[in-house]
């Protein structure tokens, strides 16, 4: 009876270890409905989809957006061809000319929450062994850190818009957040150190919920678009007529270069105005009247 207890038992606990998930988010951002095996994994259709506790390796999935576009296909959790276990596998799926296509982005391993959730940082680091190279030169890990490379030219004009594969690993650490708080970091830190298109911008949009934040990350991406011509069609990321008016505002204004941007700040010395390490955080910024060149600085004079 013991010996049959705890076959069972070991049978179990190899069981849950060999268990696989996956995530499929939409490249644009939009929303569908997944199925996986004929069971629907999310009734409230989402932009990212997590599966967990997945033993097969092989997937029948159906995603239908809400334009009622579908796919149906099968996918494969493999490593380098072979089954694995405790991994997650993220998926991208593309509405390309009203055709879905699903491509395989990333997989990570499946890493239990620490106990306690905040453990002592090691005597020895070894966060660098963590640095994801798949990441490029868009962000890496340090001391549990995301540090975000600056990609704007040294010339500070920006002609093109972030490669495609930036938006990819937006996608996935947007997924990792879990506070609205995390998301605008994220965003926030993207917008700064990139040149980017309104359609890109409209993309990262799409994970701040709030629309006075949504604002605040168009003030910092403001400069970084490789085409205002088309800022108009930022409206499309506001559903309040009062966040439009607001937004238009801030283009008015912009045309009176009464925006504070990198083109119209400087760093002086000796001076006693705002601290150099603040000059990043506001940008965007609105002065509150019209300020004469070598003006020094200080917070009531913007908003």
């Amino acid at each position: 009876m013991k010996l049959c207890v705890s076959f069972f038992l070991l049978l179990i606990l190899t069981t849950g270890y060999s268990q696989n998930n996956i995530r499929i988010f939409s490249a644009e951002g939009d929303l569908f409905t997944l199925t996986v095996f004929d069971t629907i994994q999310n009734k409230t259709p989402q932009a990212n989809v997590l599966v967990q506790s997945i033993f097969e390796d092989t997937l029948k999935i159906k995603i239908e957006f809400e334009n009622k576009i579908k796919l149906e296909t099968v996918i494969f959790l493999y490593e380098k061809g072979k089954p694995t276990k405790n991994k997650e596998f993220n998926y991208k799926v593309s509405q390309v000319q009203n055709k879905l296509i699903i491509s395989y982005a990333a997989y990570f391993d499946i890493k239990q929450l620490p106990n306690p959730l905040v453990p002592i940082k090691p005597i020895v680091d070894t966060s660098t062994k963590y640095k994801n190279n798949r990441l490029g030169h868009f962000c890496e890990l340090k001391d549990y850190q995301i540090i975000y490379f600056n990609n704007i030219p040294k010339d500070e004009v920006c002609k093109q818009g972030m490669p495609i594969e930036y938006l990819n690993y937006t996608n996935i650490i947007m997924a990792k957040a879990q506070v609205e708080d995390d998301k605008f970091i994220i965003a926030e830190n993207i917008c700064r150190n990139n040149c980017l298109t309104t359609e890109q911008l409209s993309f990262i949009l799409k994970f701040i919920e709030f629309e006075i934040e949504k604002l605040k990350i168009i003030r910092i991406a403001y400069f970084n678009l490789t085409d205002n011509k088309n800022k108009k069609d930022l409206e499309k990321s506001f559903r309040f007529e009062s966040s439009i008016n607001e937004l238009n505002k801030f283009f008015e204004i912009d045309t009176d270069q009464k925006i504070l941007s990198k083109v119209n700040l400087g760093l002086r010395r000796p001076g006693n105005g705002i601290a150099p390490n603040q000059f990043e955080k506001i940008i965007g910024s609105i002065a509150i009247s019209d300020l004469k060149k070598g003006f020094l600085l200080k917070y009531n004079d913007f908003r």
